[in-house]
């Protein structure tokens, strides 16, 4: 049985609430790693969904398969999903940082911040900040980021507990960035039947 997922569409579901209401039993499964895809070098990393995996490195292998085999991609995060700390979720209008004293004062760790804008959609990177703790990396980004917008929801996770991939990672994306080759139209195989045939009774 799942204990927890993080994403709010899932959480939306009954059968997932049904689930909080039986007794917690041992896991049958692998553990669960979320996924943060980098589609365009000057984008921003979003939350793209879960990978099971026994442990971060093979989440990272699944990742690569899953959410870059069939779109253009520059760069893949993963992260074991109890290693995110959840903030609240707030309404619409409300900003989860409303009820977050802001703080300059740093710390000696860095963690990335993710932020949610609107319900239904992926959580997007925000940044990163030198903090103590989850809880303190959350006023450090209330101080340091552009919150002009309200932020329904934030993600905060520990930057060493990521598996990122590397500039040679890079390379495998990019030997096609069109990817063209992926989508089956782009083989144009009916046309080489047809002149196949052509050829035959030539």
């Amino acid at each position: 049985m799942i204990k927890e997922i993080l994403d709010p569409r899932f959480q939306r579901l009954d059968v997932f609430k049904a689930q909080h209401t039986a007794p917690t039993q041992a896991l049958d499964q692998l553990p669960t790693y979320e996924v943060f895809v980098l589609l365009k070098e000057d984008g921003q990393y979003q939350h793209e969904g879960i990978v099971h995996a026994p442990d971060n490195e093979m989440a990272f292998i699944f990742a690569k398969e899953q959410y870059s085999r069939r779109m253009t991609c520059a760069g893949i995060w993963t992260i074991e999903t109890p290693n995110i700390f959840v903030s609240d979720y707030s309404e619409n209008k409300i900003s989860i940082y409303d009820s977050v004293e802001a703080s300059s004062s740093h710390g000696s760790e860095n963690y990335k911040i993710f932020h949610m804008l609107k319900r239904g959609k992926q959580h997007k990177y925000a940044g990163t900040v030198k903090a103590n703790n989850a809880e303190h990396a959350l006023q450090v980004a209330k101080a340091t980021f552009d919150i002009s917008k309200p932020i329904l929801n934030v993600w905060v996770a520990k930057s060493s507990d990521f598996y990122e991939s590397t500039e040679e990672d890079k390379q495998i994306w990019n030997t096609l960035p069109e990817k063209t080759f992926r989508e089956a139209i782009d083989y144009k195989g009916q046309a080489k039947i047809e002149e196949f045939l052509k050829n035959k009774k030539q």
